[in-house]
């Protein structure tokens, strides 16, 4: 007679630990999934009350609800953040395609820049493949973005912009060609969140001006251990 199977109390502590392994890893999941859907519309209500806010022509009766959206939406925004270094993890580290995660984010901004007149060129290699963390990844393009945008004078529509994505490494660049002198110099609390973003990322962000007339913000990704270009 086959003698039934004795777990030992070892086995029987791996196959819970592996169960609340998988409880924390989908919990993750969640988390990570709902802070990115907060921080997308919110980076957006942040950015253009506070560049409306700075406008000169704005209505005196519309301006204290402005400043009354941007205290809300900083209030909201640290409330996020906090909970975000709450919940990460060393394993909120995951695989994903980098030019989907940029299309992402120009596809939410893509409406709210035509409107200031700004229409943005893409050169994006795709199937980049890469490891990181892709909430941080997408805020730190999307506060880069924001803050090109709103430096620009208001006649936006002498300028060009392209954004350009490359792999090996992993290079996210803004191309601005227009009269640079025209540009302003408010509007850095995007730059600032960048600034902050990127060390997270084990990365680095340059401003590279090549002449008068045109410059590049460029964010160079190096925390990635697996960065491969599918064919």
């Amino acid at each position: 007679m086959t003698p039934v199977p004795h777990f030992s109390p070892t086995t029987g502590e791996l196959t819970e630990a592996q169960l609340q392994w998988s409880h924390l890893s989908m919990l993750n999941a969640m988390t990570t999934g709902l802070i990115h859907d907060i921080n997308n519309p919110l980076s957006g209500i942040l950015g253009y009350s506070q560049y409306l806010i700075r406008k000169t022509d704005i209505p005196e009766f519309l301006l204290e609800p402005l400043k009354d959206i941007c205290a809300e939406s900083t209030r909201l925004n640290q409330i996020v953040s906090s909970f975000a270094q709450l919940c990460r993890r060393e394993g909120g580290i995951s695989i994903f395609l980098m030019d989907t995660a940029v299309h992402d984010v120009l596809r939410f901004h893509r409406k709210t820049f035509a409107q200031r007149g700004v229409h943005l060129e893409e050169r994006i290699v795709e199937n980049i493949q890469t490891a990181s963390r892709r909430n941080l990844v997408q805020q730190a393009v999307s506060h880069l973005l924001t803050h090109v945008v709103e430096t620009l004078p208001g006649d936006a529509t002498e300028f060009e912009i392209a954004v350009e994505l490359s792999g090996e490494p992993i290079r996210f660049s803004v191309f601005t060609r227009g009269p640079l002198k025209k540009r302003q110099a408010t509007g850095t609390d995007h730059l600032d969140m960048v600034r902050a973003l990127v060390p997270c990322l084990q990365g680095n962000l340059e401003l590279v001006p090549v002449n008068d007339t045109e410059e590049i913000h460029r964010i160079t990704f190096t925390s990635s251990d697996r960065t491969v270009q599918k064919p």
